[in-house]
């Protein structure tokens, strides 16, 4: 598959402004019944993923 670094670099974006932003870590995504640990930087979000985090919950309440 082929990416432009536009996506590449939306998803890097993504990942390092919910951490800088809202101290929220990222340590799984969820995609069907499949949980995997190892974020493919290069692999772009689809809608039907789920980010599994780390967070105050405090934190997550203000992203609503």
């Amino acid at each position: 598959m082929k990416m432009g670094i536009h996506t590449f670099s939306l998803k890097i974006y993504l990942l390092l402004n919910l951490r800088k932003k809202y101290s929220i870590n990222v340590i799984a995504i969820q995609q069907n019944n499949d949980v995997t640990t190892d974020i493919d930087p290069i692999k772009p979000l689809e809608e039907t993923m789920k980010m599994i985090v780390v967070a105050d919950r405090t934190k997550l309440e203000k992203m609503r």
